[in-house]
C-alpha cells in the first residue's frame, strides 16, 4: 500500500491528479479499511480531514506516518511552513527507526537550504 501512496503523491506533485486518483482508488479497493495505514489512504481522498487523521494515529510510529504524509500533502499545496513543522516533528520525535526518517530529513534539509539567504543568493 505504501508504494501506491508514494506513487499517488508523485503523480500529484507532477500535477497528474487523475493518475493520483486512479492509484488511490486502487489502494482503497485493496485496503483493509479497519487497519492502519488505511487512514493515510482516506486522507488524500479527502474522506477524512487532518484532525481525524491525527486521531487515528495511536502511537509514535503511526504519528510519524501521519506527519510525513501531511508534510508531503502540504508541500504539494504550497504550504511550506506547515510542511516544515511536520518534518521537524519527525526529525525531533519520530526517531531514526521510522521508515521515512531519512526521507523526512532530506526533504527538510532541501526546504531549509532553499529558503536560506545564502542558498538563494540574497
Amino acid at each position: 500500500m505504501r508504494a501506491v501512496l508514494a506513487a499517488s503523491l508523485g503523480a500529484r506533485r507532477l500535477k497528474q491528479d487523475d493518475a493520483a486518483k486512479v492509484l488511490l482508488d486502487a489502494a482503497d479497493w485493496q485496503a483493509d479499511k479497519t487497519h492502519w495505514p488505511y487512514p493515510v489512504v482516506s486522507f488524500p481522498r479527502r474522506e477524512i480531514d487532518e484532525k481525524a487523521l491525527h486521531e487515528r494515529a495511536t502511537g509514535p510510529g503511526m504519528m510519524a506516518d501521519v506527519r510525513f504524509d501531511l508534510a508531503l500533502d502540504q508541500l504539494i499545496a504550497g504550504w511550506i511552513d506547515e510542511a516544515k513543522m511536520n518534518l521537524r516533528w519527525i526529525k525531533d520525535g519520530g526517531g531514526p527507526k521510522h521508515s521515512f526518517y531519512r526521507l523526512a530529513l532530506a526533504e527538510l534539509e532541501e526546504l531549509e537550504a532553499t529558503a536560506s539567504p545564502v542558498a538563494s543568493g540574497r
